[in-house]
């Protein structure tokens, strides 16, 4: 078996279309040498879980249910029942463009380790950026775009400490440390379809961050953590800190000093978005911002102060 294409899904109709879009990628001489797994997550509901077994099976696709809940545990899985010397990963909200497999395979001659680029399906951004890009800013790992020999597969897995997040970057940079090469793929694109948006959703995938403290626990003296993450005592956001001190004490004192202290953050972020990023002018996304930002930050730190004490790990 030459290639195995690993998908991780929890409750996300997306993965049909992704599916399908795989299979078209498909050359027919040599389909017989690749292979699809879908690893689906333990709290996939009932339903959903068994109307894609049934899909999977009419599309000759190895299903598989897992039987803990968590990426990480899913990408686990799949690469233990894998077949193929060379495996690739993809999100079950994405899509590949055609020459995907392909692409990827050439890396995979000469790298241990490959990233491919991530872009959103929509030339429209959606208004809160999850990370899903990475067109800027290579060795983040994306599993939503990933290939591996099976000799990196069977060296390493994905550590599942880490919620939803950081998982990936974690196992790029441990693949990096025990002397496994690694490289960025132009050609090999897949597109990142944009997720609905609510507030409460937003809100509480802040959850994530949880993790954070352990990802530069573990490689704290690696350069390319460095290189993409910029951090002073980042773990227990001192600025951060005093700036939500500041605002309760003035809540009570100066009310009005405190408004401006919770509007900043948004502010920076609306001016960053529209003159950094190129954002197209929206007021009623500027107004949103300017109240959520700041909300998000405070339920961010809060996680990620909660993850410092998990795992006993303060200061950079």
């Amino acid at each position: 078996m030459e290639t195995s294409i690993i998908i991780p899904t929890l409750n996300d109709s997306e993965i049909y279309h992704c599916l399908e879009e795989i299979i078209k990628t498909f050359p027919k001489k040599t389909s017989k040498n690749k292979e699809i797994l879908v690893v689906n997550d333990k709290n996939s509901s009932k339903n959903y879980s068994r109307e894609l077994k049934n899909f999977c099976k009419k599309k000759k696709v190895r299903y598989f249910q897992s039987e803990k809940p968590g990426a990480s545990s899913n990408r686990n899985l799949g690469m233990k029942r894998s077949k193929g010397k060379n495996i690739l990963f993809i999100d079950s909200d994405c899509f590949p463009e055609k020459n995907w497999i392909t692409e990827m395979e050439k890396g995979l001659i000469y790298s241990d380790l490959v990233e491919g680029k991530v872009i959103y399906a929509s030339k429209k951004k959606p208004l809160f950026d999850r990370m899903v890009e990475n067109k800027n800013t290579k060795n983040r790992f994306l599993t939503a775009n990933l290939g591996m020999k099976r000799k990196v597969a069977e060296s390493l897995k994905f550590d599942d400490r880490f919620i939803v997040f950081r998982e990936d970057t974690d196992f790029g940079l441990s693949a990096i440390e025990k002397g496994f090469k690694a490289s960025f793929l132009e050609k090999a694109i897949v597109f990142h379809k944009k997720s609905r948006f609510t507030v409460k959703k937003f809100i509480l995938e802040r959850k994530r961050y949880i993790g954070e403290p352990l990802l530069f626990k573990k490689h704290k003296s690696n350069p390319l953590l460095k290189k993409h993450i910029t951090y002073i005592w980042r773990i227990v956001y001192p600025l951060e800190l005093i700036t939500l001190l500041l605002f309760f004490i003035m809540l009570f004192f100066n009310p009005l000093i405190s408004l401006v202290l919770y509007f900043i953050p948004g502010f920076v972020y609306n001016l960053k978005g529209y003159l950094i990023q190129g954002r197209n002018f929206s007021l009623k996304d500027s107004l949103f911002t300017l109240f959520l930002i700041p909300l998000t930050m405070f339920v961010k730190r809060i996680y990620i102060w909660k993850g410092a004490i998990k795992f006993k790990f303060f200061l950079i």
